[in-house]
């Protein structure tokens, strides 16, 4: 949890996603288009209140998204991407669009050429580790260090699991659409290895909710353990 990194420097780390009332956040084709118009403003104003948005390499190649507040107006936050072998494409819109405003954290295991390449079109690469996973810990400190206070997490799975088995998330919103999809190879909000029971999971208190006709926001904060247990 928390509590055992007092003394290391890291952002506010907020997670934030839409899923289906069975708890898928994309069908097994991949088709995520989840959120309302309704809820697509409310995530831009909050992209608008954060110094970075991070997403995994994963969503970058299944959604390539933008990452910004065009629903809005407001301020435009950094894309941060989670990226151990740099396979994000260089015509992604994150690249074409925001080279300036992207931070990508990668491994030695990337592909050194396609690292120039992309430091070359105003990308701003941080090495995290031998690879080929990205030393999150190492990342979100050297975000901190850039001035990132706020960071807003939009997955995919792998990525908020990770997070969440650090214990450095500090808040969860989550969307649940009136909509069910079922589907074994549908994705979910959380993936990852998963936690062994239920004791073992990641607690977190309810804060607010608010409700958009059949569309309902779910606002959590983190729960710490008690020590010793």
């Amino acid at each position: 949890m928390r509590g055992d990194l007092s003394l290391v420097q890291l952002p506010h780390i907020i997670l934030s996603f839409a899923m289906t009332l069975d708890g898928k956040i994309a069908t097994k084709s991949g088709d995520s288009s989840i959120s309302s118009e309704w809820d697509k403003t409310r995530t831009h104003a909050l992209r608008a209140s954060v110094d970075a948005v991070m997403v995994g390499s994963g969503t970058v190649l299944s959604d390539n998204p933008r990452l910004d507040v065009r629903y809005v107006q407001g301020k435009d936050p950094l894309k941060v991407v989670v990226d151990g072998r740099l396979i994000i494409p260089e015509n992604s819109r994150l690249v074409t669009l925001f080279a300036s405003k992207l931070i990508v954290g990668t491994t030695k295991a990337a592909d050194p050429v396609k690292l120039r390449r992309l430091k070359s079109a105003g990308v701003k690469v941080i090495e995290c580790g031998p690879g080929p996973h990205v030393d999150l810990l190492y990342f979100l400190r050297s975000l901190h260090e850039l001035g990132v206070q706020t960071l807003m997490v939009e997955g995919g799975g792998e990525l908020n699991w990770h997070l969440l088995k650090l214990g450095v998330v500090d808040e969860i919103y989550a969307t649940v659409a009136p909509v069910v999809v079922g589907g074994v190879l549908a994705k979910t909000p959380v993936e990852g290895d998963g936690a062994e029971s239920i004791k073992t999971g990641f607690m977190f208190k309810l804060a607010g909710t608010r409700v958009n006709h059949d569309e309902v926001v779910l606002h959590y904060l983190r729960v710490e353990r008690p020590q010793g247990d």
